[in-house]
């Protein structure tokens, strides 16, 4: 039975939709550009060369003679020992083996005895299509007012798709990809003019369809990893920024999970909510590295100065903090609830936050417990709060790194000793400290784990306690106005407790 030719149905459906009356709706104007626009594709055209071509071809045997060809390889081979050949005798001998060589020179000596099967093998051969000039077509179905999440550029005189955002309609339907080229929507070509792509996509209409050079590309796979942020990012107000729209504003301490990080300046990342999940669509956010640099911006005089080689002192340690970038975002994880041993209370105001942390060993003495301090006073010898011991031993403690904190008065010198924190881990009580900011990074490991306090106080602020907020507020755990001293020693511990009992976000360094 004669086989009906695939390229001419195509081309008669062609000539059929062409004589169509254009006095139709638009949904049946869509669906017949849709039908013409798929029946012009190259890749469809190939195809049907291919099955014409294949549709009429028939298998030629090479030679019928596979049975005794088999009796010699085994002939050949035995006595050889080795398990490759052991297996391929195996495989040879198998009586489904040697009956599919038998059916195929019984074929083979069929048609070798009417010639005419051999004549129907001259046929042209298969033109392979050149891919780099195939289209496809592309229909996106658009929701009022929800955004495509895709990006696109003029790139050698050619609308190409730069970026598709995570969790937006693009990237959801899975239709296009980075390196795409859009020649058309709804059959009005759109080659180097963006603009007029953007004038239907600004439209009510719901759907319509994207003639496009596929690219080929594979979409980028999701990632899991989860940071905090270290900065406040405004993204309405970012200048360098691809699209304000795609931009994704943050505050200090957000955690957000990067979900793209191929692009060396502009990651995608998006929010997580209280239970760990990911939640709405990905954005813009600048990579640690982009904003590193356009952060650091000398002017010309400083480019002309030499800086100037400084030793670094434990005691001006802040300076060091305020000219140094800090870490832009800082790679967390989510672990399961457990207790902080080491409540850290810090304030602007350097007594308050002694006097609250006094105050919480005295309202709840079976929970928490102050280390003692070192000191060379031998006045405080009687004072269980003090260990005293010779001011030279002290000075040995302070240059091997002892001392977490340490300072001078009236010729004594007194300070708190690594040491003495961790005999309070050991007991089953809270290790309660108060400290200035910047030395908090000297016990912001896996050893300690600290829970920060930080105590906002009412007094007028100055320039130097903004400063110190600012660098150090990505430290804070929790930030509680201050009252009065018993208020904010019972606010503190009703926040540590609720925190031992919820899971915790962490730094990837204090678990790996």
């Amino acid at each position: 039975m004669p086989q009906e030719n695939t390229q001419a149905s195509i081309q008669a459906v062609l000539e059929n939709l062409r004589k169509l009356d254009d006095g139709q709706n638009n949904e049946v104007k869509n669906d017949v550009l849709f039908l013409k626009l798929l029946m012009d594709c190259p890749v469809v055209q190939s195809l049907a060369r291919a099955h014409d071509t294949l549709d009429n071809k028939m298998v030629n045997p090479e030679q019928n003679n596979s049975c005794e060809i088999v009796t010699q390889i085994l002939h050949d081979i035995h006595g050889i020992k080795s398990n490759a050949i052991a297996e391929l005798t195996g495989i040879l001998q198998q009586a489904h083996f040697s009956g599919v060589l038998q059916a195929h020179d019984k074929i083979a000596e069929q048609r070798s005895i009417n010639q005419k099967y051999v004549n129907q093998f001259s046929s042209p051969p298969i033109k392979i299509p050149n891919y780099k000039n195939a289209v496809r077509m592309v229909g996106l179905s658009k929701p009022r007012n929800e955004p495509l999440g895709m990006m696109v550029a003029v790139v050698n005189h050619e609308v190409v798709v730069t970026r598709i955002i995570h969790g937006a309609l693009v990237h959801k339907q899975g239709l296009l990809s980075v390196g795409d080229i859009i020649k058309e929507v709804n059959g009005k070509p759109v080659k180097g003019k963006p603009e007029v792509l953007k004038e239907f996509l600004n439209k009510p209409t719901p759907s319509f369809i994207l003639k496009v050079v596929p690219s080929y590309n594979k979409p980028t796979d999701e990632m899991i990893m989860f940071v905090q942020c270290n900065y406040d990012y405004d993204a309405t107000a970012d200048m360098d920024i691809p699209s304000r729209d795609a931009g994704l504003s943050f505050k200090k301490r957000d955690i957000l999970q990067i979900v793209d990080c191929s692009d060396k300046q502009w990651w995608q990342a998006r929010f997580v909510d209280k239970s760990g999940e990911p939640k709405g669509r990905a954005g813009l956010i600048p990579s640690p590295q982009f904003e590193e640099r356009r952060s650091i911006k000398p002017s010309r005089s400083e480019q002309v100065i030499k800086p100037v080689c400084e030793m670094y002192k434990f005691s001006q340690n802040t300076k060091f903090d305020d000219e140094h970038t800090p870490v832009m975002y800082e790679e967390v994880c989510r672990m399961p609830e457990f207790p902080r041993k080491v409540i850290v209370v810090v304030s602007e105001d350097k007594s308050v936050a002694s006097q609250v942390k006094w105050k919480m060993t005295e309202l709840f003495k079976d929970v928490y417990k102050i280390p003692v301090t070192h000191s060379s006073n031998e006045s405080l010898q009687n004072d269980r709060h003090y260990v005293v011991c010779k001011k030279e031993k002290m000075m040995v403690g302070i240059r091997s790194n002892e001392y977490l904190e340490h300072a001078e008065k009236d010729a004594h010198i007194h300070g708190l000793k690594y040491g003495s924190i961790r005999d309070v881990m050991k007991s089953k009580k809270f290790c309660l400290l108060n400290m200035a900011s910047q030395n908090l990074k000297f016990i912001m490991n896996s050893e300690f784990m600290p829970f920060v306090v930080h105590i906002e106080t009412h007094l007028p602020s100055s320039e130097n306690s903004d400063t110190e907020i600012q660098t150090y507020a990505h430290m804070y755990n929790l930030t509680v106005a201050f009252s009065t001293v018993e208020e904010t020693s019972r606010v503190i511990h009703e926040s540590v407790q609720t925190e031992k009992s919820n899971p915790q976000w962490l730094p990837l360094s204090w678990v790996y």
